[in-house]
Order: C-alpha cells, then sequence, then structure tokens
C-alpha cells in the first residue's frame, strides 16, 4: 500500500522517530515534524489525508493543529496522541473533529489500523462530497437559466435549496399556441429522493404540457404517471398555469399547491381562487378544478412553494410577507425578488426548507 499524505508531529524526536518505523512499513513515506506550525505550513502548501500530533506540545498543542489543519481541508482526519489521564481532554478532541485517539505509549499495530482507517474514511468523504457537488450542478442544470422573453410579461425568478438538492422545481414553456405554461412544484421533504422525483417531473411536464390544453387535465395525467411510481409513499404538490392572450387571462390548476400572491394595483387589492385538488402521487385518480382569471395592465402574480412558510410562525409571517410584497409594488420598486429575498434571509429558520420564486409583471 502506497501512500503518501500522512504527516505526524510530535516535539519529542523519539516519539516521531518511532512513529515514522512504525509506518514506513505500510507507507512509501510520510512527512514528520516537531514544530506544528511547520506541519500547519506543509499542509497549507501541500495538502495531506491524515495528521497524527501529540495533544501537549509547549508552541501549539494538538487541539490547536486540529483546528488548524480542519480549517484548510474540512475533511482531514486528525489522530490524536494522548499521555495517561489526559482521556478528557481527547474526547474535546473528538467532540471537535478528531478521527480517533491512542493513548501513549501506543501499540504499533493500533497506530496503522487507525492510519489506514483514516485514509480511507478521507477518500470516503471525498467521494461524498463530489457525489454531492455533481448533484448540486445536474439539478441547478435542469432549472432554467434564465427567463423567457415576452413582448407584454417580464419575469424574473430565485430558487435556493434548503441542502445540497432541493425537492422545488419550477420550469415554463411557450406553448404551441404561443401562450406561455408555468409550473411551479414542491416534493414531500427535500433530499436526493425529492430531487430525483423533479428531475423525472421536467422530463414528463415538457413532453406532456405542449399535448393538453387545460392545467386540470395536465394534472390529471401526472396523477396518473407519478401515482403508477411512488403508489402514495411519497408526493409533490404543483401549480400549473396558461397564460393565454386575446384578452391575456390565466388559467390555472392546483394540485395542493397554493395559490400565487396575485396583486392588482390598479384595483389596490388581492385576487385570488379555492381552487384545489389532491397532492400528485397520493391517489390513483383525481380531478382538479380549473380557474379562469382575466388580466390587468400592472398585475403582478407571485408564484412560490411552501419554502417562505416555514420561517418563524407561518400564518403570521406569511402575511407580513404578502402585505410587504403588495407595497412594494406600490411604491414601483424595480428589483421585487431581490427584496423579497432579504426579508426572507433575515428570517431564515434553523431548518431551512427549499425556497423557490417566480414573478410575473405584467
Amino acid at each position: 500500500m502506497s501512500q503518501t499524505n500522512v504527516i505526524a508531529i510530535d516535539d519529542e524526536f523519539p516519539v516521531l522517530y518511532t512513529i515514522e518505523a512504525v509506518l514506513e512499513e505500510e507507507f512509501d513515506a510520510i512527512a514528520t515534524f516537531t514544530d506544528p506550525q511547520e506541519a500547519v505550513a506543509f499542509v497549507r502548501r501541500n495538502g495531506c489525508r491524515v495528521v497524527i500530533t501529540d495533544l501537549s506540545m509547549p508552541r501549539m498543542n494538538g487541539l490547536e493543529v486540529l483546528e488548524a489543519v480542519r480549517a484548510i481541508d474540512a475533511d482531514i482526519q486528525v489522530v490524536m496522541l494522548t499521555a495517561h489521564g489526559s482521556e478528557k481532554i481527547a474526547v474535546e478532541a473528538m467532540e471537535k473533529g478528531a478521527f480517533y485517539y491512542i493513548t501513549k505509549p501506543f501499540d504499533p499495530e493500533e497506530l496503522k489500523l487507525i492510519t489506514i482507517k483514516g485514509l480511507k474514511e478521507y477518500s470516503h468523504r471525498k467521494e461524498i462530497l463530489y457525489d454531492q457537488e455533481l448533484a448540486r450542478t445536474l439539478q441547478k442544470n435542469l432549472l432554467p437559466q434564465q427567463a423567457l422573453e415576452h413582448p407584454d410579461f417580464s419575469m424574473s425568478f430565485r430558487y435556493s435549496p434548503g441542502g445540497i438538492v432541493g425537492g422545488d422545481y419550477f420550469d415554463f414553456l411557450y406553448l404551441p399556441d404561443g401562450s406561455l405554461g408555468i409550473i411551479m412544484a414542491d416534493a414531500m421533504g427535500h433530499g436526493v429522493s425529492s430531487a430525483m422525483i423533479m428531475a423525472m417531473l421536467k422530463m414528463v411536464f415538457l413532453n406532456l404540457a405542449p399535448e393538453h390544453e387545460s392545467p386540470g387535465e395536465l394534472l390529471k395525467v401526472l396523477n396518473e404517471q407519478f401515482y403508477a411510481i411512488l403508489r402514495g409513499r411519497s408526493y409533490f404538490t404543483a401549480f400549473y398555469s396558461i397564460i393565454r392572450n386575446e384578452p391575456y387571462r390565466m388559467i390555472c390548476a392546483s394540485a395542493g399547491h397554493p395559490f400565487p400572491i396575485f396583486y392588482r394595483p390598479a384595483e389596490d387589492r388581492l385576487i385570488s381562487h379555492e381552487i384545489s385538488g389532491l397532492s400528485i402521487g397520493m391517489f390513483a385518480r383525481a380531478d382538479y378544478e380549473v380557474a379562469e382569471i382575466v388580466l390587468q395592465r400592472q398585475d403582478h402574480i407571485f408564484f412560490y412553494t411552501d419554502g417562505i412558510l416555514d420561517l418563524k410562525d407561518e400564518e403570521d409571517f406569511f402575511i407580513f410577507f404578502r402585505d410587504r410584497f403588495c407595497e412594494l409594488v406600490r411604491k414601483g420598486e424595480a428589483d421585487l425578488l431581490e427584496k423579497m429575498t432579504t426579508i426572507l434571509d433575515e428570517n431564515e429558520s434553523d431548518n431551512p426548507d427549499d425556497r423557490t420564486m417566480l414573478l410575473l409583471q405584467y
């Protein structure tokens, strides 16, 4: 087994020599340091996978080494060497992220075994990180990168996953008759499984949306197809609307998803509609009511997922958020979503959910 990404730190040269003698039987080479500050500088320049360090050293103790090298690379595995009676401090080191601690005088076989495990753990963590970054990139590429251009409407959007990947999906496209279709969806929970469901939804939506003139019919077909996959074990909400012209009107249907914040400045009032329907994937059959609202100039339609509701007291915050949105529209604020995002950031919860917002302005 050949590894060169192990360093050992101990201010007592005989101990350091023993560590090197033990490990060179298993590894081609290791780097050794009696000065912990030089060791940290080495890690900063060259990187490292496993650090074996004495806990008690005059210039820089093991806890400080742990903090310094983990600041360089959070996946570095740190093994502490402790004297008898230092177990309490060693446990503190474990709580702060150390991989393991070994009491002096150490067993050579134990040291080799722990070092091998540390190297494997480092590689495992990097593989997970790579997979997470790949998943994040793939999901980002599944979502729209820029808004559609329209002669009479302006569109803007913001998307923020609650974790590495999210369970929200939104999309829009021009339909064969020139109408604009907009979908907003939110999977149960969040994480990899929810992201997979939303990735499947994108493929199905883009294929089926051009074939269905009614939002209710599209949601009905989506439910049939996804129930065959999910069987009620998971589900997602969705709101699908079609903006048609002559005159401009929004035709929409909901599968358990909240109606958008629809503000009409010309009348200084909110527009709402009590359409409802079962979330998609829960039951084999479901019907979806369709609503139609004629649009007026300056109408602002704010589509969202329920991540904006999972902040502080849900009902009170939503009322505040909605009223603030209307106030900013009345003031003619240029970048509404930027300001609404700031409000959300200032009220972030300890366990943030995915947040998606899309604003359509007529």
